[in-house]
């Protein structure tokens, strides 16, 4: 099981760019970023986090 509290901003700073240097397409990249940033407003939503690390 996956620990979402655990994942902090520079997971996803990490995430973001390992995905870059395999050389992703910045517009793939900024969907794949939205996607995240919105699946950790739901999660705030369902008060399942208190904290979004995307923003």
């Amino acid at each position: 099981m996956t620990e979402w509290s655990a994942i902090s901003q520079n997971d996803i700073r990490y995430h973001i760019a390992s995905r870059y240097r395999l050389g992703i397409s910045d517009k793939s990249l900024q969907r794949e970023l939205s996607v995240i940033r919105s699946f950790y407003n739901d999660l705030l939503k369902n008060n399942v986090l208190d904290s979004n690390p995307t923003q």
